[in-house]
């Protein structure tokens, strides 16, 4: 399943090289007691935030719970909007909504596109996250959150 997934991953990649297409999703932050929840797709060798495009007729809100849901196998309490922050790195022009939330549960494995889920300590993240999960991460360690700008 891996390699068809980064294979299509591949294919879209090339795709908003091409044609540059904007697109919308979430990401949310999920911090408790020092520790950050991140998840490694099985078609890249980067952690992110939970997280993903938003579905035509869902709000960005919307899209950060089912995200949270699908990817940890595990639910979220309330979710504090932190902010809007564009991405071009991949062709696209991406809008990315970031939630943070306190009170989460999740599981051993998300769905079929999660290769693992697991907690870091902020002190520790993996030198593998993505650039844009690591500054926000950052910014939320030194309490200086940015509520837009670049992912």
């Amino acid at each position: 399943m891996g390699i068809l997934l980064r294979s299509l991953y591949s294919g879209a990649t090339l795709y908003w090289k091409i044609f540059r297409p904007k697109t919308s999703g979430s990401r949310v932050m999920l911090v408790r007691e020092g520790k950050i929840l991140l998840v490694k797709h099985s078609y890249q060798n980067l952690w992110f935030f939970p997280g993903g495009g938003v579905k035509r007729g869902e709000t960005y809100e919307e899209t950060a719970y089912r995200e949270v849901r699908e990817e940890t196998g595990g639910m979220v309490g309330n979710l504090l909007f932190i902010g809007i922050y564009n991405d071009y790195s991949e062709g696209k022009s991406d809008s990315i909504a970031l939630f943070s939330g306190e009170d989460f549960t999740f599981s051993a494995e998300g769905d079929r596109e999660i290769e693992e889920v697991r907690l870091f300590s902020l002190h520790d993240l993996p030198s593998n996250l993505s650039p844009g999960c690591r500054r926000r991460a950052e910014e939320y360690l030194a309490g200086s959150l940015k509520s837009q700008g670049r992912w």
